[in-house]
């Protein structure tokens, strides 16, 4: 009777203790987001406008995903919201992530049109399947080893921004 109990006691410990090996260790990821934003024209440039300029971009949602590629099945593991000057911290454990605007989790319909221009005279948007794609396109992949700092970076164009799926057709700036 007594060598039972020693196996169940045995038989517990090792399987407590496996259960504790599988948790996986978060490291704490710092995120730092900023934009890159050309000179569009209009006003004279200053020595530190002219050839474009970094700038914090605020406020963002993402939603992170465990793996190198996005598929929309896929299963969202933390979401970030960067603050007024475009940093969030959060922890994660060891892996590749992929992050994703949250807007991009929305139907096509609604990501086309939050997407949209509304002055149809200035801006020309591409057809359908490009803002699919864009929606589907991860914003950033990472791959986290530890505790470490990651530096998001977004390029800007003239007056579509990070759009790809639009086309400006206004007039030149002056």
């Amino acid at each position: 009777m007594h060598s039972i109990f020693s196996i169940l006691f045995l038989a517990i410990t090792f399987s407590s203790c496996s259960v504790l090996q599988k948790k996986e260790k978060a490291h704490e990821v710092r995120f730092q987001a900023t934009i890159f934003k050309p000179h569009c024209g209009g006003a004279k440039p200053t020595a530190t406008t002219e050839n474009g300029f970094y700038e914090p971009l605020p406020n963002e949602r993402y939603a992170i995903f465990r793996g190198s590629v996005y598929t929309t099945s896929e299963k969202i593991e933390a979401e970030i919201i960067l603050d007024a000057t475009g940093f969030a911290s959060l922890k994660l454990p060891k892996g590749e992530y992929v992050l994703l605007k949250t807007d991009k989790l929305l139907s096509i319909e609604e990501f086309m049109l939050q997407n949209k221009p509304f002055v149809k005279e200035i801006f020309k948007a591409k057809n359908s399947e490009c803002f699919e794609q864009w929606k589907n396109t991860p914003d950033f992949i990472i791959s986290i080893a530890n505790d470490t700092t990651i530096e998001l970076q977004k390029n800007a164009k003239c007056w579509v921004g990070t759009n790809p799926c639009l086309e400006y057709i206004g007039p030149p700036a002056p």
